[in-house]
């Protein structure tokens, strides 16, 4: 009967038709310094040497609805499991195009939401502008941008 007791309230939970919702995705936009984000690439292409993954850089700002768009979709099936599977992802403020200026111009980033991928030792494999709301990209769909991500190319558009 003590079993009974302490495996029921388990089986209900488990039955629980309305299942908390996820929790919501993290701040996405958090500034930094050139120094931490130098530090986080480092970190990334490490983990990404280690697993054979690559290193996804996901350039944008809060103020730019085409990045949140962009965001919002990598939070979806199959963007998420995808990223989880193949990629070390970095998502990197870059204010009014007044941070991380060296990285900007590095990959000659004039637009936002920019992607860029990199290999594990960070060499640029493919880098493509997204602009779901307000430009070519308008209506960009989770599984346009995992398309995108399975095979990256430059300048692609859905």
């Amino acid at each position: 009967m003590r079993h009974a007791v302490l495996v029921l309230p388990l089986v209900l939970f488990a039955c629980d038709p309305d299942p908390e919702p996820a929790a919501a995705p993290p701040e996405t936009y958090v500034p930094m310094s050139d120094a931490q984000l130098e530090a986080a690439l480092t970190e990334a292409k490490a983990r990404a040497g280690a697993s054979e993954r690559r290193i996804l850089l996901d350039f944008g700002a809060d103020w730019c609805p085409d990045c949140r768009e962009v965001l919002r979709l990598a939070h979806e099936s199959p963007v998420k499991e995808l990223l989880a599977e193949r990629y070390e992802t970095l998502v990197i403020d870059v204010g009014r195009f007044d941070q991380h200026e060296e990285l900007l111009q590095r990959f000659h980033i004039d637009r936002i939401a920019t992607l860029v991928v990199l290999d594990a030792e960070g060499e640029r494999v493919a880098q493509t502008t997204l602009e779901p709301i307000s430009g070519a990209a308008e209506g960009l769909t989770a599984d346009d941008l995992a398309g995108w991500l399975r095979t990256p190319r430059d300048h692609w558009q859905p």
